[in-house]
């Protein structure tokens, strides 16, 4: 795959986000990344955490060759990210307290 070829978007997840609690320059600094390498960032969506609006982000971006999600500074107890791919990807989610 030629790389100028290459599509990206970018999904920032999280409510802090949308309500202007938290600003994301983490979609900024990525976009200037990779246009370094010539692929071509296509969206930067922000989403609050809701599992359905997550989806809809993720179904946004589908035909993306490269997806890339940002959150907040850490993990919260209303991160929905992973849930929302598993739906999306109509995959299960499994635990494994080995790993």
């Amino acid at each position: 795959m030629d790389k100028k070829n290459i599509a990206a978007s970018i999904l920032s997840i999280g409510t802090e986000i949308v309500k202007g609690k938290l600003k994301d320059s983490n979609s900024f600094w990525i976009s200037k990344y990779l246009s370094k390498f010539g692929i071509d960032v296509k969206f930067h969506i922000s989403v609050s955490d809701n599992i359905q609006n997550i989806a809809e982000a993720f179904n946004t971006v589908k035909n993306c060759d490269i997806v890339i999600t940002t959150v907040g500074l850490v993990p919260t107890e209303d991160d929905n990210t992973k849930q929302a791919l598993a739906e999306f990807l109509n995959k299960n989610l499994i635990y494994d307290a080995n790993i």
